[in-house]
């Protein structure tokens, strides 16, 4: 290890562009997009990509949280199997569907 060079931790930031946080990003998203012969995109385009991605993962996390919460509520109030359920979710089509499990193997 050498004991010369600091590691400095730096947040990542989209709105400041002293940082040249977005640049990197927009020349990395555009080598990729040559790499496999897509579209390139513009670092305003790339910019407003990564802005959403926060609010994504905020709104995925919230969701998941959400629905095991409620089968653990309900495990805890010793509800019966079968009013338990699994959950398919997909947030980019406002889709959420539940099923009733199967029951467990019992070996």
């Amino acid at each position: 290890m050498n004991k010369g060079n600091n590691i400095n931790v730096v947040s990542f930031e989209k709105d400041d562009d002293t940082n040249h946080h977005i640049d990197f990003i927009t020349a990395c998203a555009n080598l990729r997009a040559r790499n496999y012969k897509i579209e390139e995109g513009t670092r305003h385009k790339i910019k407003m990509i990564a802005g959403k991605i926060i609010p994504a993962i905020a709104t995925s996390t919230a969701l998941i949280v959400g629905v095991n919460g409620m089968e653990i509520f309900k495990t805890i109030a010793k509800v019966p199997f079968d009013k338990m359920r699994n959950s398919w979710n997909n947030i980019a089509v406002n889709s959420i569907m539940f099923s009733i499990p199967a029951d467990p193997k019992i070996m």
